[in-house]
């Protein structure tokens, strides 16, 4: 109820019901919903043209005046963002916060144990952020939880969802060190095969036009961007971002990221490589991808959701009850706290605490796969 309450709250005062507004405001979603009036105008390549696209989102709202939202989206995101605009736009809105979130709640039902509740994971700040954006990091939790949930009992359905990330590619960078290591190369194949087809859709309906036009603004106007902090570094919690908030140059910065992306590699290689559980290698490579990643915002830390519940899920295997280590709750606590207050405490203090919400989740699995070490570390995955 205290949850409901919050949430209707946020939603009467985005309206101005508690307090007057001197202009309209609106969400991330009109980005979203503006791209697929203009795919649905024949208009897929403008999408990428920042006036264009700007006057999209003020016809999509009828009043000017609101902050600028951009699409840095490959084309293959177009095809829901156009569903999603035959609609109204609040009726979108609400179908879209509805479809995005129940997806999430399947994914998390799907990885903890029968009777655990979905409380905490509800209630997780990057999750209410998220629905009070209209962002798409509900998508992307479910998508990761879901494929990491069926990647050894339905691996064709797991690399579909796997391969469905191709809509924000980033997140997927660890995802085929994780399966060919792990040797699932049925999920391998199938993530391949869906991102190849879903490319192909998007070539199909928007011409080769439009994904230049992506990839124009993505490897020149998106990179200039997060480099030099027009998009706010309190807003991320990768470690680049925390390196510029502390002051490092952007070559320098990028060079560290790049060192900790390619150890992430390596901890996610040889932890699914090995013959632990389940649980602990998808907490670990959705850990090791929040701290890979040099752009993921503070409500993306809804990947840290889907990781807690897998580490939830370890913590209950074969047991009665669930059992924790007396310090792990403590980092249960940081890793909640986080999205809470990370952009905050950067934009008032130029303190970067976002990425100690993946290096919590990380120092728990590697912890956890301390306990019994030669079961990762033997390959034959014997008896």
């Amino acid at each position: 109820m205290l949850e409901i309450a919050t949430l209707l709250f946020l939603v009467a005062g985005t309206h101005g019901l508690i307090i007057p507004l001197d202009k309209p405001v609106t969400t991330d979603f009109v980005s979203f919903y503006a791209a697929g009036l203009q795919a649905n105008l024949g208009q897929a390549a403008s999408v990428y043209d920042q006036a264009s696209h700007f006057r999209a989102e003020e016809a999509s709202v009828g009043f000017k005046g609101f902050s600028y939202n951009y699409f840095f989206y490959p084309p293959v995101y177009l095809l829901l963002c156009q569903g999603l605009a035959r609609l109204p736009y609040l009726p979108s809105f609400i179908a879209w916060e509805c479809l995005s979130g129940v997806a999430y709640l399947w994914a998390i039902r799907t990885i903890l144990p029968p009777g655990r509740p979905l409380l905490p994971f509800i209630a997780y700040p990057a999750v209410l952020v998220a629905v009070g954006t209209g962002q798409n990091s509900l998508l992307s939790a479910a998508l990761f939880g879901g494929a990491t949930a069926l990647v050894e009992r339905r691996p064709w359905l797991a690399g579909v969802l796997f391969g469905a990330l191709c809509y924000k590619p980033h997140f997927a960078l660890l995802v085929p060190v994780a399966l060919l290591a792990g040797r699932h190369f049925r999920c391998f194949l199938a993530a391949a095969l869906t991102v190849a087809t879903l490319i192909g859709v998007s070539l199909h309906l928007y011409g080769t036009a439009t994904w230049s036009a992506f990839l124009a603004l993505s490897t020149g106007k998106t990179a200039g961007l997060f480099a030099v902090g027009k998009i706010p570094f309190a807003g991320l919690v990768s470690p680049f971002a925390a390196m510029r908030m502390l002051g490092l140059p952007a070559d320098a910065a990028w060079d560290l990221q790049i060192v900790i992306s390619a150890a992430m590699a390596i901890i996610v290689a040889v932890v699914w490589r090995g013959c632990g559980s389940l649980a602990l290698k998808s907490a670990t490579l959705l850990a090791a991808t929040v701290l890979a990643v040099p752009v993921i915002l503070f409500y993306d830390l809804t990947l840290a959701a889907v990781a807690l519940a897998w580490i939830w899920h370890d913590s209950c295997a074969e047991k009665a009850q669930s059992r924790f280590l007396p310090w792990e709750k403590a980092i249960f606590v940081v890793v909640f706290v986080v999205p809470i207050i990370s952009r905050g405490l950067g934009l008032s203090s130029h303190v970067p605490i976002g990425p100690f919400a993946g290096m919590g989740i990380l120092l728990l699995c590697i912890v956890r796969i301390g306990f019994y070490p030669m079961r990762y570390l033997d390959n034959s995955c014997g008896p």
